[in-house]
């Protein structure tokens, strides 16, 4: 490093299904607050990417849309229209001042089904799949260019994310960018 060089602010993103002020159902969605903007403090480039659902409001939180289109893969061999070939979402982005000098940076996952026409976060028959959703989708987002930002480290909050670290560890084990991830 060299006299006048910085060191590389480290990249953490943390994937949760709840993040205050945005959602919040309990202790995770203030961890979720609180934990990143206090790295962000530290110095740290840490991010935080939730679902969009219905209560988040998009002209409130001036969300910009980063990401049209993103094709997120089921596993699926796409030959009904009950089990699609691939999941289409949007991905939108808050960045906010309120951590100190440093600005706060977090992306939502669209997808009307699964995330937009719920009132609730938890509840629904079909959570296991809006969290495989919500974990693909975020590799599916980094991996496309997505804001032009790969973390060095995902922190994958609770349970519900725990298909992320699997499809880091299996389906995407090969892909260049993704593998590096810790």
């Amino acid at each position: 490093m060299g006299i006048f060089s910085r060191p590389q602010r480290p990249k953490i993103l943390f994937v949760a299904t709840e993040a205050a002020p945005f959602v919040k159902a309990g202790g995770l969605g203030e961890v979720m607050f609180s934990l990143p903007r206090a790295l962000t403090r530290l110095g740290y480039d840490a991010r935080v990417m939730i679902p969009r659902y219905a209560g988040i409001d998009a002209e409130k939180f001036s969300l910009e849309t980063v990401r049209e289109g993103l094709l997120v893969p089921t596993g699926a061999d796409g030959s009904s229209e009950q089990e699609p070939k691939e999941i289409i979402c949007n991905v939108k982005k808050h960045t906010s001042k309120d951590a100190g000098d440093a600005s706060m940076i977090t992306y939502f996952l669209e997808n009307f089904e699964y995330y937009e026409k719920r009132s609730n976060i938890y509840g629904y028959n079909d959570d296991a799949a809006r969290w495989a959703l919500l974990s693909r989708g975020v590799l599916e987002f980094l991996r496309s260019g997505g804001d032009e930002w790969v973390p060095e480290v995902i922190i994958a909050a609770d349970w519900q994310l725990g298909f992320l670290c699997s499809y880091l560890k299996t389906t995407y084990a090969d892909d260049p960018l993704l593998n590096r991830i810790a």
